[in-house]
């Protein structure tokens, strides 16, 4: 790639722009001196060359700079261009030419021996990498050559050599400051033409410029158009001033000016000060650092942040331009296609992308075309660019719905950034309405006392079609089964009031649904059968004919045991001697206590001749807390016998079940009838189910739990995966349900079943 030379925009240009290349923070300052660019080909490598000086205006030297990480950014530019980029901070390292340029004019003629021991005793102050020309000047023609002593040499001694063959001045010369500046200036910029390479000008003076008079004169260059040739050309001016006593001798203003204006710096003392003077002034050239990062530029000037970061100390912000020779992120370009989404409801806009870190939030608007080429805006849906889907060739797929579409009209999508008008592409479409429409399912929800239909739609959204149609049984119509024109629901079903007839139906019976869609114009129609089982209604005859037996059982009961107390009370022999010692009750002569073995009485052979008066019989004993009341027994004694009867209360506990299936996938299954040993399992597998129900996926191995506890059955869902519901109402799973009668229990979305309970 070749090497690209930047140029620091010039100082009217960086006014017009309103930015800064010097920051200062907390007392420092930050100065650019020089930006170069190199081509890398996917971006711009900048590198920003900048001193620091503190708070006094003295060089900070390397040791002292504490700089960590920095970023650059390139301002108001979109998308990933304008994101921070880490950068690379380090002490700059390119050869550097240095000039040195000494006022030789009669005002130096006496100091002129130890200004040069001076800067010769200086030199090893300098950066390794430092190359020295040496200028001595006084009064300098307009047309008069001038010309380095020695010129950049390998070896330092002949830069000494050239420094004491600076002859002494004689008295009374002028000195032309300025023009000898420019002039160095001008030879440094030929003497470097490497943008890398760096440049510095050392100028060992008091500031003044004699005007002087006749050809000769010093009138060519001002302090201002230095400072400017100095910031064009890169060079920053270190000077330096020869005091006597208090330095009034020195034009102050002037040689700051030349320092701080250009990025170097001003050092002023007495003779006995320069070894000092002129080793800090070339110790300043190693406080240089390099900042380098790719960036995106584009064509033309640049704006571009640098945040340095520091140890111990806040970060510095710099803003400066630079130029870049082509645009390294150009302008996204985007190829569209079109597609119908599968289930047919919307479009799908395919969108390639050239260069998309350029751009922002997508945004597709959509026109419908006229044939008269006008288009109407009906709609825009913004898309994110790094959120967006993408399909298997790394498209970005936008959707876009159909909804509100009409058949036979041109539709056209235009993909723009937010925020821009300009096109970034487009695809157009003549809309053909293709609606797809069946019937999946028909059932009957008690629950709500309607008949839910799941409709197939596909090619149309639901929202923009209505459905007719009617329910027939063998041909004819079912009375308050016809519907017009109804929308379906979001997820696609259709819900009407369930028809009384087929809501009272006493037999199982199969029904016809005719549907017809309508979207547009067009009409596609859809059949389904769907069969219904009566509800199962309570049987009186059966109880009446029970409750009756029932009763006459109860009456005969009384009457016989009416009769046997009577028998009883004639022929109970009397209580043994001794009253309330025996196990008898001498009033009733019942057993005191029912759980003790009953004593053998006495024979006897005869009779009292009279018993005194009964009492009313006391009432007979409350079984103990917990025990069952056909536990009870009555205990009374039988003529002739010298044992006791026990009379149980007779019970009928819950001792079976029957499961009978309903419905289910295979419909050899159908009215399949089990009575299995409890506990029960119901399930689809062999092995893990004691009932098995075979051919419904939806069924898991293990579904129900039928068990027996306390003379009550249970039903216990058992984890399953598409739950068990009795009554449409789930049952918690591992929550035992009781079942106290013929209970139909529903196994997932499929299988019904009967539970009966047997006694």
């Amino acid at each position: 790639m070749g090497m690209i030379r930047g140029r620091v925009v010039g100082l009217v240009l960086a006014l017009a722009f309103g930015l800064a290349s010097v920051v200062h923070a907390a007392g420092e300052t930050i100065f650019v001196l020089n930006t170069t660019t190199r081509d890398t080909g996917d971006a711009l490598d900048v590198t920003l060359f900048y001193t620091m000086r503190d708070g006094d205006g003295r060089p900070v030297l390397p040791e002292q700079a504490r700089f960590g990480g920095a970023t650059m950014q390139l301002l108001n530019q979109p998308g990933e261009r304008g994101a921070p980029v880490v950068a690379e901070v380090a002490p700059a390292t390119t050869p550097i030419r240095v000039a040195l340029l000494i006022d030789a004019s009669g005002s130096m003629s006496r100091a002129m021996p130890a200004v040069k021991q001076a800067a010769i005793e200086s030199l090893g102050q300098a950066p390794d990498q430092a190359r020295f020309a040496v200028f001595a000047f006084n009064r300098i023609g307009a047309n008069q050559a001038f010309t380095p002593i020695e010129a950049f040499p390998e070896n330092r001694e002949l830069v000494r050599d050239a420094i004491n063959a600076i002859p002494n001045p004689v008295g009374g010369e002028p000195t032309c400051l300025f023009d000898a500046t420019y002039r160095v200036i001008e030879f440094l910029a030929s003497a470097a033409p490497n943008p890398e390479d760096r440049r510095a000008l050392v100028v060992f003076t008091d500031g003044k410029d004699d005007v002087g008079d006749g050809a000769n004169a010093c009138l060519a260059q001002t302090a201002d158009s230095v400072v400017r040739k100095a910031l064009e050309e890169r060079v920053p001016l270190i000077t330096v001033g020869l005091c006597t006593g208090t330095c009034d001798n020195l034009a102050v203003d002037v040689l700051e000016r030349m320092g701080s204006e250009t990025g170097g710096t001003s050092v002023r003392g007495v003779i006995e000060e320069m070894r000092d003077r002129f080793g800090s002034a070339l110790a300043s050239l190693k406080s240089q650092w390099i900042v380098r990062a790719p960036l995106l530029a584009t064509a033309g000037t640049n704006q571009v942040a640098i945040t340095l970061e520091r140890q111990g100390a806040p970060p510095i912000g710099i803003t400066t331009t630079f130029e870049s020779p082509r645009d390294f992120n150009p302008a996204a370009q985007a190829q569209l296609a079109l597609q119908r989404r599968p289930d047919g409801t919307a479009y799908q806009v395919l969108v390639r992308v050239t260069n998309p870190e350029s751009l922002g939030d997508l945004v597709v608007a959509t026109f419908e075309a006229s044939e008269q080429g006008q288009r109407v805006l009906i709609g825009e849906r913004a898309a994110n660019l790094r959120e967006a889907a993408r399909d298997d060739e790394g498209r970005i797929v936008l959707d876009q719905p159909i909804s509100g579409f009409s058949n036979g009209r041109t539709y056209c999508f235009v993909l723009r950034e937010r925020g821009n008008d300009t096109a970034l592409g487009e695809v157009c479409d003549k809309f053909v309405l293709n609606p797809q429409f069946g019937i999946a399912s028909v059932r009957v929800d008690r629950e709500t006392n309607t008949l839910v239909i799941n409709l197939q739609i596909a090619g149309v959204s639901p929202s923009d079609v209505t459905v007719s149609g009617q329910v027939t049984l063998a041909g004819n119509l079912v009375d308050g089964a016809t519907v017009r024109n109804a929308q379906p629901n979001a997820d696609g079903s259709l819900v009407i009031d369930l028809p009384a007839a087929i809501a009272d139906a006493r037999e199982s019976r199969s029904y016809d649904v005719a549907l017809t869609l309508e979207v547009g114009d067009a009409r596609v129609p859809a059949v389904s059968k769907f069969d219904v089982a009566p509800v199962e209604r309570l049987n009186l005859v059966p109880l009446i004919a029970i409750g009756v037996m029932l009763v006459v059982a109860l009456i005969i009961a009384l009457l016989l045991f009416r009769r046997r107390t009577r028998s009883s009370d004639l022929d109970l022999p009397p209580p043994p001697p001794g009253g309330r010692a025996g196990p008898f009750n001498d009033t009733t002569t019942r057993l005191n206590n029912s759980r003790q073995p009953a004593a053998p009485r006495a024979e006897s052979s005869a009779k009292p001749a009279s018993s005194p008066a009964t009492p009313p019989p006391q009432q007979p004993q409350q079984p103990a807390s917990g025990q069952p009341p056909f536990g009870m027994v009555t205990e009374r004694a039988q003529p002739g016998s010298d044992t006791v009867a026990a009379v149980l209360v007779p019970t009928t506990p819950i001792g079976a079940v029957r499961v009978t299936i309903l419905r289910t996938v295979d419909a050899r299954e159908h009215g399949r009838a089990e009575t299995p040993p409890l506990p029960c399992i119901i399930g689809r597998r062999e092995g893990s189910a004691t009932l098995v129900i075979g051919g419904d996926p939806k069924l898991s191995s293990q579904h129900l739990r039928i068990e027996l506890r306390d003379r009550t059955l249970y039903c216990t869902d058992l984890k399953s995966t598409n739950s068990t519901f009795i009554n449409e109402q789930a049952l918690v799973p591992e929550q035992p349900f009781a079942i106290t009668g013929p209970t139909h229990v529903r196994l997932g979305p499929n299988t019904v079943i009967e539970v009966r309970p047997l006694g």
